[in-house]
């Protein structure tokens, strides 16, 4: 549906010619999502892209949108988010927040920095490292939104062993209600800063964040504040360029490693004594087909790496690891225990895999210690992944999904629908083991390209989902998206109604995308 002369003006007029377009070209730009998955499947064009530059313009635009009877969807880097910056209906106005890029504070007493929705994971840890701190960062990489990810989405990632998942971390926001209206969450709505999410009373940041993030379903948030925390790579030295650093010193208090285990028991049994001896900095669960990837400088090389089948066979079981501690004598005692659980589990450090390419040994430390992520990896061998299939649980069940969905998987991979890559289960610890314990996503790998292997791609998503809610197990990423809330809230407490009552309250005329939190009929 294209805007009239009219409504177009009224958008102009609030940010500027500059700054909104109706161009079939721009509008084409972002067609499908970072993964391929979209592929024009049930995404439409958009009516307008428009980017605002403040909170008083997203405010004035939603109040238009709401006028108008429009709908609207809401962009940061797009990275992490299936439905990219695209519109799901024909009258839907994307919302990019590129304009909004910056810094506003790093307050290192209180220790939390206040960001705008286009600042990436990156470029906040950045500036943080050079004052010896770092923030979490979520398994999407570097390129993610700080905003997007603490405040609106999920946001699991390596170091969540030490710093807990994105909504764990947000500490006050600034949000644009779906019908227009500005509030301020947290010690920031009574003027005292930003350290304290919440009030006394009914949680209104426990409404709007829940357990997963209300994506672009609920309004905007502008502004947010989130932790920072101590960085332990004092001392580090490198040389090289982006993306081939080698590490001249490695620093002190840092450490990391591939630990690598004989079977799923012996793997689980390690990072439970991991998490009740309570050491740890980051903890990414690669299996044995991933590893060249993070660790090898080209395609060639990992081929080579995946021929002799080395790492497939010994890292089966296994996950990346550091240690990060904050002085001489703690760095002694994480290392002395950990070589303790290694023996206690029969786990092996693999030194003399991480030796067979030059740079394997620093690319493992900067997967781990600069909070980067290996996002390019997970393209490189079909073109295309999806992530999904999704467990947060304790650490036994989360690995029982794992061969569930592994099971199903094979059957892909012999067909040729799917990359035939092992488990291909990434996995995350929380918070020491305290908070569920583990988050595991199954990954599977394949050719956009393909009709076959997109179809598969579908269909093995489903597949894989079935036989896990059998169980009685409600999913991470299918219970919180609004489709999945219909099938699976009725085994968990219903609450897809609750998510409806709460729509229909801060957005009674269905202005916001519904598609990861839920759909109601507009009021009228």
């Amino acid at each position: 549906m294209a805007l009239s002369k009219e409504q177009y003006k009224v958008f102009e007029d609030i940010v500027g010619p500059e700054n909104i377009s109706d161009d079939p070209v721009i509008l084409d730009g972002g067609h499908s999502g970072p993964t391929g998955f979209s592929a024009g499947f049930y995404l439409q064009r958009p009516p307008a892209v428009i980017l605002p530059g403040s909170t008083e313009d997203v405010q004035a635009i939603m109040k238009a949108i709401n006028r108008y009877g429009l709908q609207a969807n809401v962009s940061s880097s797009g990275w992490g988010c299936l439905s990219g910056t695209n519109a799901l209906s024909k009258d839907m106005i994307v919302l990019d927040m590129r304009r909004m890029n910056r810094i506003l504070e790093i307050d290192e007493k209180n220790m939390c920095a206040v960001v705008e929705p286009y600042v990436s994971a990156g470029q906040l840890q950045g500036v943080l490292e050079k004052l010896g701190f770092s923030a979490h960062c979520t398994g999407a990489g570097p390129t993610q939104s700080v905003l997007a990810s603490a405040a609106a989405f999920g946001g699991m990632g390596f170091d969540s062993i030490f710093m807990s998942y994105s909504g764990r971390n947000v500490l006050g926001v600034e949000w644009v209600t779906p019908t227009g209206e500005v509030a301020r969450i947290g010690s920031r709505g009574s003027g005292q800063g930003w350290f304290y999410p919440d009030s006394p009373g009914v949680s209104v940041w426990g409404t709007l964040r829940g357990g997963f993030g209300t994506s672009a379903g609920l309004g905007v948030f502008t502004k947010c504040a989130t932790k920072i925390y101590p960085w332990p790579g004092e001392g580090e030295e490198h040389t090289g360029v982006s993306p081939t650093y080698l590490v001249e010193k490695y620093p002190e208090k840092l450490k990391a490693y591939y630990l690598a285990f004989p079977s799923y028991e012996r793997m689980a049994e390690a990072v439970y004594k991991i998490s009740e001896a309570n050491i740890g900095y980051m903890l990414n669960r690669i299996w044995g087909a991933a590893l060249p990837f993070v660790v090898a400088d080209s395609n060639d090389e990992v081929w080579a790496l995946l021929q002799t089948g080395v790492f497939q066979e010994r890292c089966k079981y296994g996950f990346a690891f550091s240690l990060g501690a904050f002085s001489s004598r703690e760095i002694e005692y994480q290392e002395k225990t950990l070589m303790k659980i290694l023996e206690e589990t029969e786990g092996d450090t693999i030194d003399d895999l991480l030796d067979l390419t030059p740079a394997g040994r620093s690319r493992l430390y900067y997967h781990l210690s600069w909070n980067a992520g290996s996002v390019a990896a997970v393209f490189k061998a079909a073109g295309a992944f999806l992530a999904g299939v999704s467990y947060i649980d304790t650490t036994d069940a989360c690995i029982d999904g794992t061969k569930i969905a592994t099971e199903v998987k094979k059957e892909y991979g012999e067909k040729g629908v799917l990359l035939d890559d092992g488990d291909a289960c990434w996995g995350v610890a929380y918070e020491g083991g305290v908070l569920s314990g583990l988050h595991t996503e199954q990954i599977w790998q394949w050719d956009p390209s393909e009709a076959e292997s997109v179809a598969g791609c579908f269909d093995y998503m489903v597949s894989s989902i079935k036989p896990w809610a059998d169980r009685g197990f409600t999913l991470f990423w299918g219970g919180k998206m609004g489709p999945f809330a219909e099938l699976y809230g009725p085994a968990a407490t219903d609450y897809q109604m609750w998510l409806k009552r709460i729509k229909r309250e801060f957005d009674p005329k269905a202005v916001a995308n519904p598609f990861f939190y839920t759909a109601i009929a507009a009021e009228e």
